[in-house]
């Protein structure tokens, strides 16, 4: 598809977050569908503390000024 959408509900100050979140390979597949545009919407926080490939890769969008945050 030119435009993905994912929408991760979760959002705690545990950093708890689902198995297919924790699974680099289930994540992998989430994200590579796009091909043009991914939006990533969800919170942050909960995302950096509860995985480790997405705490990565949103490091690095955070630093090239990708990330949008909404209050």
């Amino acid at each position: 598809k030119p435009v993905i959408i994912l929408s991760f509900v979760r959002s705690n100050t545990k950093g708890k977050v689902g198995r297919l979140l924790s699974d680099f390979r289930r994540l992998n597949v989430a994200v590579s569908r796009a091909e043009c545009k991914l939006i990533m919407i969800g919170s942050l926080s909960t995302l950096r503390a509860g995985s480790e490939p997405l705490r990565m890769s949103l490091d690095r969008l955070d630093k090239t000024g990708k990330v949008v945050r909404f209050q």
